[in-house]
């Protein structure tokens, strides 16, 4: 991550989406890779690309969604705490806590609805 980080196009590869319109945050998200988000996140930020955090895919997901729908409790935080909107709706108007209850993520849906970010 470093490296890739590093290069003079950094900024461009952040923001790089694929056809289906999933970004890296996505991915590192839905896997639960706490360690790759907060490079990212911290990048991002370092870029004045704070925005990506709300990046949707063409479903309209977040990486909020992406953690929601995985279960990932830990990515889910850090996302909130870098400022993931958690009342950004995907194409069928589920919001990220709609979609970790219903894949029956209770804790991570707690988590989304009720952690007060400072």
């Amino acid at each position: 991550a470093r490296v890739f980080l590093s290069h003079p196009d950094a900024p461009k590869l952040l923001a790089l989406k694929n056809n289906d319109g999933v970004t890296a945050f996505h991915i590192a998200a839905d896997q639960g890779s706490t360690l790759l988000l907060y490079v990212l996140l911290k990048h991002a930020e370092q870029f004045n690309l704070k925005h990506l955090v709300n990046a949707q895919s063409k479903i309209g997901h977040t990486a909020l969604h992406s953690a929601a729908m995985s279960g990932k409790r830990d990515a889910a935080i850090l996302l909130l705490g870098y400022g993931a909107d958690r009342n950004i709706a995907d194409s069928s108007d589920a919001l990220p806590v709609d979609i970790a209850i219903q894949e029956g993520f209770l804790e991570t849906a707690t988590v989304i609805q009720k952690l007060e970010i400072q």
